[in-house]
């Protein structure tokens, strides 16, 4: 299976390079085709990356997607070599666009993983040093050549030292060494000695601007009409039209007016049909230059116009396909690889920017200095916020914690307190000691385990109060709920009956016994004297309903909405003039909505009250074993 999917990749870049694709189908669809069908995740990286180098004139943010998505898919598979050439691709789109920064950013992480590869590691620095004399470090420039050199040399690539020649020739170029670039580019053709490859364009190109420059038109003529061919072999109509400009210029400087104006003509057809702004307002410009010194005036401003037309479209659309001439020129497929660049050219470089990057340096460390102060103090405003939040988080559940401490112990708390009063002022004869002692007895009992039931909960939930699963059964859960609460039952001579069914279930027993017992407490608080309080429990699918109803005092529409919104928390007093909190409901509501549930509420005046709410039903661990 990997050999065929190989044979697909192979075979269809043969036949894009070859030029034998059908008049229907393009470049751009035979690879998408090819990708479509590719089984082997290799051979995916190496198609995406092909396809990035195809939309790069054309389309900089697609071209951008597919270097990415190589890049992604190298990374997934550990492929070294396929991350450090989707990267070096990103890089070059990000130069080409003026994005100098941002492309060495990327470098710097490309180099790291091209450790202890010398034709990767020449490859990363050759594209650091375009960057750099883009942005006009040549000392970084010179140094970052030299170490791709090195590498070079290790690597022992022909082609690697052609496009490091061409390199040096095109930076004499720039400071108008034209004899020292001419004998740089012609030792980069030699290097290259027949291979297949781009660079033969751009050295012409080279060669052609130094006869330009030295006003030996003929051969400036030659050599730009040799880089347009091969431009228009490769092919890369970007190229192309560059050419042409030059071409119609070497014309008319020569003399040849007819044909300055003929190529001149060409590149702005060839421009229109590509569709490239940049191309547009050159051509535009030129042909406006040529007419303005022949004394075409009229069809001067025409041109003129249509280049300012394309300055505008530029602005506007922040076109990402803008490529300098320098940045071509150098790039070179943005920098494969270069070789040696002479000594003579390092030293006075060296001393005239020594100065600069001193100052420069110190400019950075100042800054580096400044943002890392900022980072710290940013971090420790983020560190001291989060503590602040988990402090209203533990603040908050101090709060619900204590007023549930507080509500369920009220009732109990009071009547040890009236006794005690009683006893204190002695109205209270031995006999009526002894009957209240037998019911009180119970009541502190319960009491005592109540209390420590919720200091240990309470020590539990002091992080968030939420739920935790536990094995808990419904039978033994209710009986502890009415337990707590019988000496109130009691007091009243209420009777509760209880209708449940024997479930074993997960769920947080103590935040349930709080609800139950709320809502039984509420009952007998308002319920009569020898009433009856129903209380059940019911497994119905998936769902456990619990459900207590009393015969009490009831409550109208408008109380059950202000219980169920929380807007009301004031206290309502009891039959026999029991006093509470009025938190007891709001807490039922909370900790029912923690389960997942939902508290329900239907009640008449005069008529008593059923509470009832259902939780999800998940089964004890102990039973899953």
């Amino acid at each position: 299976m990997k050999f065929v999917s190989q044979t697909i990749l192979l075979t269809t870049l043969l036949i894009i390079v070859s030029g034998k694709l059908s008049a229907q189908i393009s470049k751009t669809d035979s690879l998408k085709y090819a990708i479509s069908i590719a089984d082997e995740d290799t051979v995916k990286v190496e198609l995406y990356r092909e396809m990035a180098k195809h939309l790069t004139y054309n389309s900089s943010d697609e071209a951008i997607e597919y270097y990415r998505k190589s890049h992604d898919l190298a990374t997934d598979l550990k492929d070294i070599t396929g991350i450090v050439n989707a990267s070096v691709g990103l890089s070059q789109i990000y130069s080409m666009n003026g994005e100098y920064k941002q492309s060495l950013a990327i470098l710097d992480d490309a180099t790291s993983l091209s450790e202890g590869n010398s034709s990767l590691l020449a490859l990363c620095h050759s594209n650091i040093a375009v960057d750099y004399y883009n942005l006009g470090y040549e000392k970084l420039f010179v140094d970052h050549i030299q170490i791709a050199r090195k590498y070079n040399e290790e690597a022992n690539d022909s082609v690697a030292l052609s496009y490091n020649f061409n390199n040096i020739g095109s930076y004499y170029l720039e400071v108008n060494k034209n004899d020292s670039a001419v004998i740089y580019l012609n030792k980069a053709l030699t290097y290259l000695d027949g291979k297949t490859d781009k660079l033969y364009g751009y050295i012409y190109d080279g060669l052609g601007t130094a006869e330009k420059n030295q006003k030996n038109y003929s051969k400036a003529l030659f050599h730009y009409k040799r880089a347009k061919a091969f431009f228009e072999e490769e092919p890369s109509e970007y190229e192309v039209i560059k050419q042409l400009h030059m071409i119609a210029e070497v014309e008319y400087e020569s003399g040849r007016i007819s044909s300055a104006f003929s190529s001149a003509k060409e590149a702005l057809q060839r421009s229109e049909k590509l569709g490239n702004y940049k191309l547009l307002k050159e051509s535009s410009a030129l042909l406006s230059s040529l007419c303005e010194q022949n004394g075409y005036y009229s069809r001067a401003l025409l041109y003129a116009r249509k280049e300012r037309a394309y300055i505008d479209t530029l602005e506007s659309k922040n076109n990402n396909e803008l490529i300098d001439a320098l940045g071509t020129k150098h790039a070179l497929e943005l920098n494969k690889r270069n070789l040696q660049i002479s000594e003579d050219m390092n030293n006075q470089l060296w001393k005239q920017q020594q100065f600069l990057i001193g100052f420069s340096v110190l400019i950075v460390l100042l800054l580096c200095m400044v943002a890392i102060g900022f980072y710290k103090k940013n971090k420790e405003h983020n560190v001291n916020r989060n503590l602040l939040i988990e402090l209203d988080k533990l603040n908050d559940s101090m709060r619900k914690i204590l007023g549930i401490i507080g509500h369920d112990l009220r009732d109990s708390i009071g009547n040890l307190k009236n006794f005690t009063q009683l006893m204190h002022h002695k109205l209270l004869d031995n006999e009526s000691i002894d009957g209240l002692l037998k019911k009180f007895v119970p009541m502190v009992n319960s009491t005592h385990n109540l209390l420590e039931n919720l200091l240990l909960w309470s020590q539990n939930n002091t992080q968030g109060f939420e739920p935790t699963c536990q094995d808990t059964n419904s039978f033994s859960l209710i009986s502890d709920a009415i337990s707590h609460v019988s000496h109130l039952a009691n007091t009243k001579h209420i009777c509760i009956i209880k209708k449940v069914d024997n479930i074993n279930f997960c769920g947080d027993r103590n935040m349930l016994l709080t609800i139950l017992r709320n809502l039984l407490s509420n009952s007998i608080k308002f319920s009569e004297q020898d009433s009856i309080i129903k209380i059940s429990c019911a497994l119905k699918a998936d769902k456990i309903k619990f459900s207590v109803s009393d015969n009490g005092v009831g409550m109208s529409k408008s109380q059950i909405n202000s219980i169920l919104s929380n807007d009301n928390h004031n206290s309502t007093a009891g039959t026999s003039g029991e006093m509470g909190s009025g938190l007891g409901l709001y807490f039922c509501s909370t900790l029912i909505e923690k389960h997942r549930g939902t508290l329900k509420i239907k009640s008449k005046k005069g008529e008593g009250s059923t509470f009832s709410f259902e939780i999800p039903y998940k089964r004890k661990a102990t039973e899953l074993r």
